[in-house]
C-alpha cells in the first residue's frame, strides 16, 4: 500500500485544505513568538514546523482509524445527531419537533413561489 502524505491524510479525516491549516498555524507561531519576544519566523520554517507536528500526529494515532466522511454510511452520519435528540428532555424535544415542522411547511411553500434558480 502506498504511503499517504499528511495533506491526504488532512484532507480525507477533516477535510481542511493543507494551505488553511498553515495560515492558522502560522498565526499562532506568530502569537507565541510576539508573546516571547523572538523574531517571527519565515513562511518555511512555519510549514515544517506544522508538517512535523502533523507527520507526528498521524504516525501516533492508528491509519485504520482514520475514516473519511465520504465513506460513511448513512446510519453512521445521523447517528450523532439522534443522540442528541434523545438526551435532551421532553419539552426540548417538544419545542424541537414545533420549529422543524415549521420549518418544513415553510420549506414547502416558498419553494412553491420561488424558482429553483434563484
Amino acid at each position: 500500500m502506498e504511503q499517504q502524505n499528511s495533506y491526504d491524510l488532512i484532507k480525507q479525516s477533516m477535510g481542511l485544505r493543507l494551505d488553511n491549516i498553515i495560515q492558522l498555524g502560522c498565526k499562532l507561531l506568530m502569537y507565541d513568538n510576539a508573546y516571547h519576544k523572538k523574531p517571527p519566523p519565515t513562511d518555511e520554517e512555519v510549514r515544517c514546523m506544522i508538517l512535523s507536528v502533523i507527520n507526528k500526529s498521524t504516525n501516533k494515532n492508528c491509519k485504520s482509524k482514520i475514516k473519511p466522511y465520504a465513506e460513511w454510511t448513512e446510519q453512521e452520519r445521523i447517528e450523532p445527531a439522534v443522540d442528541r435528540f434523545n438526551a435532551l428532555n421532553e419539552e426540548s424535544k417538544e419545542k424541537f419537533y414545533e420549529r422543524l415542522t415549521a420549518y418544513t411547511r415553510f420549506y414547502s411553500f416558498i419553494s412553491q413561489i420561488i424558482p429553483y434558480e434563484s
